[in-house]
C-alpha cells in the first residue's frame, strides 16, 4: 500500500471508504469504530491527515525516508486544511458575538434607564462605603433612587439590583 492508493482514495468519488479501508488494513481503526456515513469536511481532513501519517510511518519503517517525508508534508497540508476550517468557523462565531455585543452596548447606551441604573450603582457604592447613613435599607435606597431619577419607577427592581450588587461585593471581599 503506497502513495498511489492514498492519492486515488483522495481523488475518487469513493474516497472516504477507501481511506477508512487503508486505515483499517494498517490496524489504525478497528472494524467497530469505522464511520458508516460520509463525514463532514473537518472529519474528512482529519482522516486524510491520519492516513498520511500512517503511510509516513510505514515508509519510514521500510527505509524509504524520502517517501516518508513526502507523506509528512501531505499530512501537514491536510492538518492545515483542518485547522483553517476550524479557525474560520471560530472567527465567524467571534465576529457574530462581538458585533452582537456592540449592538447591545449601543442600545443600552441610549437607554435612559441604564444610565440611571449606572448612577444608582454609584450611589449604592457610596452607601456601601458608609457615606449615606440615612439609606440603611434597600427600600430606603430604592425610594431615594426613584426620587433622584424619575425614569426609575419600580422599587422592587431597584431592590433586586441592590441584592445583586451586595452579592457581587461579598464575592469580591477577601475571606477573613
Amino acid at each position: 500500500m503506497g502513495g498511489t492508493e492514498v492519492y486515488k482514495a483522495l481523488t475518487s468519488s469513493g474516497r472516504f471508504e477507501q481511506i477508512q479501508a487503508i486505515l483499517r488494513d494498517k490496524g489504525m481503526i478497528p472494524e467497530e469504530r469505522l464511520i458508516r456515513s460520509f463525514p463532514d469536511n473537518r472529519m474528512f481532513w482529519g482522516l486524510v491527515a491520519t492516513t498520511y501519517c500512517v503511510e509516513a510511518m510505514a515508509a519510514y519503517n521500510a527505509g524509504q525516508v524520502t517517501e516518508a517525508w513526502t507523506y509528512v508534508v501531505d499530512a501537514r497540508f491536510a492538518a492545515d486544511a483542518l485547522i483553517s476550517q476550524r479557525t474560520d468557523i471560530l472567527m465567524v462565531k467571534q465576529d457574530r458575538t462581538g458585533s452582537a455585543k456592540k449592538r447591545v452596548a449601543a442600545k443600552l447606551a441610549k437607554d435612559p434607564v441604564q444610565a440611571a441604573k449606572a448612577m444608582a450603582y454609584k450611589l449604592w457604592q457610596e452607601r456601601h462605603a458608609g457615606k449615606h447613613p440615612k439609606l440603611r435599607t434597600n427600600e430606603q435606597f430604592a425610594m431615594e433612587c426613584m426620587h433622584r431619577w424619575p425614569v426609575l419607577t419600580s422599587a422592587k427592581v431597584i431592590c433586586g439590583w441592590c441584592t445583586e450588587w451586595n452579592k457581587e461585593a461579598k464575592k469580591s471581599q477577601p475571606a477573613s
